[in-house]
């Protein structure tokens, strides 16, 4: 059973032998297992019994109903609202020195085995503080919490806020949180980040699903009008992503298409049909080499009429002009 407070327990007496008088409950007795020494189970109901093993003297009876002689040596006076040890120990059933050392034996390694450990008070030496932290699980440093990476939608772990986590683990160490407990409300809360994310994107493509509806029969020329804007200022998809959800769709849409509208690939042309600055021909050739990468891309260049076939061609033209340029100089 469980022992708090240096108490050995309570319960139902037990039968002292086969039908003596009853043993106290929580006693020597219940560390026996239950079974009292032949001598206190002969002894008269009321009776303080003999000492185990028919020791008598010190810790026998003095007289019929009387304490054993070293009772004498335990403080009578109360402890607060608590019993005096005189009155504690005649509680629990003591008879004998031997038997509560037993009780007090037992008590220690029930203690013991529980795997209690003492909780710091206020102001408590650095030493007892440390111990405690390293009871309940708390690292040595800041550098022993772990934590993954979550999963992205891909299927890939997403990357990580170094620096923020590194400030996590300093505050919890500092702290003194257990490993597993800070470790978790990190992963719930990079989880709820993710969550947060995926919602805005949900809201995000709704939003540019309907901006293509919007634009009716001129819907195709629009999106074109971004892929060719996006081609040429060299936007990944990230990037696209990324100006999409801090405009919000139909702004980031708006723009690239009005964008890709007055761009070409030698530059930018003005209302006026004015060129207003021009690609380099090594700007060119990083552009085309990129496409170039894109299988799907290059199926489509060598498509009459497409407007990945006038993007290569442009492109080439640039190189072109670029090495007659360079022969002539």
């Amino acid at each position: 059973m469980a022992i708090e407070g240096g108490d050995n327990g309570g319960g139902a007496a037990a039968p002292a032998g086969g039908g003596g008088a009853a043993a106290p409950a929580g006693g020597a007795v219940d560390l026996l297992g239950g079974a009292a020494p032949a001598a206190a189970a002969a002894a008269p109901a009321g009776d303080a019994g003999a000492a185990p093993g028919g020791e008598g003297g010190g810790s026998g009876v003095p007289g019929a109903g009387g304490d054993p002689d070293w009772y004498g040596s335990l403080s009578s006076n109360a402890d607060g609202d608590s019993a005096s040890n005189l009155d504690w120990i005649k509680a629990k059933g003591f008879k004998d020195i031997d038997g509560m050392a037993k009780a007090l034996r037992f008590a220690e390694k029930a203690i013991h085995d529980s795997g209690r450990i003492k909780l710091p008070g206020e102001g408590a030496p650095a030493d007892e503080v440390a111990a405690y932290h390293r009871a309940i699980g708390v690292p040595d440093a800041p550098t022993g919490y772990e934590f993954a990476a979550p999963t992205g939608a891909n299927g890939e772990p997403m990357p990580l806020n170094t620096a923020m986590l590194e400030r996590i683990a300093a505050v919890g160490h500092k702290l003194g949180i257990p490993k597993a407990a800070l470790e978790g409300v990190a992963q719930e809360v990079m989880a709820a980040e993710l969550d947060d994310v995926a919602a805005h994107d949900r809201v995000q493509q709704a939003a540019a699903d309907a901006w293509v509806k919007a634009q009716g029969q001129e819907a195709a020329a629009k999106i074109a009008a971004i892929d060719k804007a996006a081609g040429i200022l060299g936007l990944s998809r990230d990037d696209m992503v990324g100006l999409r959800n801090v405009l919000g769709s139909d702004k980031a849409l708006t723009l690239m298409a009005r964008l890709g509208d007055g761009l070409a690939e030698g530059g930018i042309i003005d209302p006026g049909g004015r060129q207003r600055f021009t690609v380099s021909a090594a700007e060119a050739k990083s552009e085309l080499d990129r496409l170039k990468a894109d299988p799907a891309w290059v199926k489509k260049a060598f498509v009459k009429g497409t407007p990945e076939a006038a993007r290569y061609d442009r492109l080439n033209d640039i190189l072109g002009q670029a090495a007659e340029a360079a022969a002539l100089a």
